[in-house]
């Protein structure tokens, strides 16, 4: 058991406590330290001293500003990679030069290049997203998802992942649906590629870009033979037609009707569309392609074969005509 002697050891005593005036003191001397450190490092900042960290406190680059205001984008990346030399996780460097490699590449005709410029784009642009106060965080994620689209089908995964993202924060441009759209339909996620077409054809059609919507539902049809969904497919397929004005446009939407009505087993209504679509454009090697399979599937195997070797005549390197051909259409 403690004694008061003991108990009297444990608590300290007043002697060893500070006074009130002490204690004010301290908190004077403590608050006066930093607000001087503060006020000190914002001078270095200012005179530059800072400079020499990688981590500084970000100011705003008015030149890099005004070049992506005025659309140099070639100026903005030489310049963004000027500043990233010795700052390299400038936020604005990082996030404007990722903007500018990103247009730069896709405007690239020569391939090496156009790799090259969306690579350095993507690693500035993951960078941005690890840096404090780095601006357009959501169109940041947006122009990510873009550059991975164009690196090509191993990246679409990411592509379609950072796009859902952007739009998550509340960006979505004319074209955000329409790249995820595409992205899913190549990853073979043919439910959620419909519904993001379905989008897109619908901001399409609002913003009056009826040939893009178009465009649209030629696409869409793809995906919703994928999945099995041949009245949808009809659909966008036939509203496509209706709209149409565009000669090449019209032959391939005729004979991708063509297609899903043979997979629906309506072949006296594919054989009528191809009949007309050959007396229109007598040289489209798809329409001769399908109506000798109507004719196959009809048991008519020689009418079959003679439009198989027009398709030929017509294009020499028509793959599913040669491979008909060569397997009697089984």
């Amino acid at each position: 058991m403690l004694s008061n002697h003991d108990v009297t050891m444990i608590k300290p005593s007043r002697r060893s406590q500070p006074s009130s005036s002490i204690r004010a003191t301290i908190v004077v001397g403590v608050v006066s330290v930093v607000g001087l450190s503060v006020v000190a490092l914002f001078l270095l900042g200012w005179l530059g001293v800072l400079d020499a960290f990688p981590f500084r406190f970000s100011r705003n680059d008015a030149h890099l500003i005004q070049l992506w205001s005025d659309g140099n984008v070639a100026d903005v990346f030489d310049h963004a990679e000027g500043t990233l030399a010795s700052h390299p996780f400038d936020p604005q460097a990082l996030t404007f030069g990722g903007f500018a490699g990103f247009y730069l590449g896709v405007d690239a005709v020569d391939s090496a290049a156009r790799e090259r410029l969306l690579g350095r784009s993507v690693q500035m642009l993951r960078t941005a997203l690890h840096v404090d106060r780095a601006p357009l965080t959501a169109e940041r994620y947006y122009v990510l998802a873009k550059a991975y689209f164009h690196l090509g089908d191993l990246y679409m995964d990411l592509s379609a992942r950072y796009m859902e993202r952007a739009i998550a924060l509340g960006y979505a441009a004319d074209d955000s649906e329409t790249y995820l759209a595409v992205a899913h339909a190549a990853l073979q996620q043919h439910d959620q590629s419909v519904y993001w077409f379905d989008r897109a054809i619908g901001r399409a059609e609002s913003a009056a870009r009826y040939a893009d919507a178009n465009t649209l539902r030629m696409t869409a049809a793809a995906s919703y033979e994928a999945l099995g969904q041949f009245d949808d497919a009809e659909r966008v397929l036939r509203d496509a037609i209706d709209r149409l004005d565009d000669e090449y446009l019209m032959v391939f939407a005729r004979n991708r009707l063509a297609s899903v009505l043979i997979a629906m087993r309506r072949h006296s209504e594919a054989e009528q569309l191809l009949d007309q679509t050959i007396e229109m454009y007598p040289e489209s090697a798809d329409a001769h392609y399908y109506l000798g399979v109507v004719y196959n599937q009809t048991q008519r195997r020689v009418q079959a074969r003679d439009q198989w070797r027009t398709a030929r005549r017509i294009d020499p390197d028509h793959t599913d005509a040669l491979l008909s051909l060569a397997t009697g259409g089984s």
